[in-house]
């Protein structure tokens, strides 16, 4: 599957800017080029799930980044009063358990008409690694628990995972060409940003020679002086990259 998705289709920009009007300029200078957005939490919790409404009129498919995880009826029910906001994907949390994954599942399926929403399993946020699994009591390791996650979602209903590009490989050879894997923490060069919070980066052709689907990308974009030229440079780097993983 991974191998047909189109280089320019493949980024999806991470609009982080806070008041969420200050991501508006982006996604005119994006239009054209683009193909998907990503708006998060913090975004959705300060002004409301209808600043969906600019990216819907402009075309844009929207990655609804709110990792939810709940009693498995709370976030049915939260999953269904988005809906008619309308975007194309929507993470959860995989530690939510099994039954929880089946009721977004189901409600996806039955109240996501046309435009039923993928479903993405979390299942290590990039700001964690080694010493803070071990803390919270994981014996496996990072790439093993990974593995173990990746899994459950997949088999609980699940399109694909997040994850970094450090368990793209894993995850890959233990779910297959079918499963969709997005990748945050993703930087041209893969050189840390000292002000971001992900530890487990990667750069864009890295991540595609390894198996990743799609690819989060913020700063990169939104920060350069040139954030039409910044997303060009990225898909070229992609349209560049030769690998039999992908």
């Amino acid at each position: 599957m991974t191998n047909r998705i189109p280089a320019s289709e493949r980024i999806i920009v991470a609009l982080d800017r806070s008041p969420f009007s200050g991501n508006l300029p982006l996604l005119d200078i994006l239009e054209g080029r683009a193909k998907w957005v990503k708006i998060g939490l913090r975004s959705i919790l300060a002004e409301g799930p209808g600043i969906l409404e600019k990216p819907n009129e402009l075309g844009y498919k929207i990655f609804l980044d709110l990792k939810l995880h709940d009693i498995p009826s709370t976030v049915a029910a939260s999953l269904e009063n988005l809906i008619p906001y309308g975007f194309d994907m929507v993470t959860l949390h995989v530690a939510g358990g099994r039954r929880m994954i089946e009721a977004l599942r189901k409600t996806a399926d039955e109240t996501g008409g046309g435009r039923r929403p993928l479903l993405l399993g979390v299942t290590l946020l990039t700001s964690l690694d080694q010493t803070d699994i071990r803390d919270l009591g994981v014996i496996y390791s990072v790439a093993g628990h990974v593995k173990r996650l990746a899994e459950i979602a997949r088999d609980s209903g699940c399109d694909g995972v997040i994850a970094s590009g450090a368990e793209v490989k894993v995850v890959r050879s233990a779910c297959g060409d079918d499963f969709l894997i997005v990748t945050p923490g993703i930087r041209p060069g893969g050189t840390d940003d000292p002000s971001s919070d992900q530890r487990r980066v990667m750069s864009p052709s890295e991540a595609v020679q390894l198996g990743s689907s799609m690819l989060v990308v913020g700063r990169p974009i939104h920060g350069a002086a040139d954030p039409g030229k910044a997303f060009d440079e990225i898909v070229k780097e992609i349209e560049s990259t030769e690998s039999p993983a992908v």
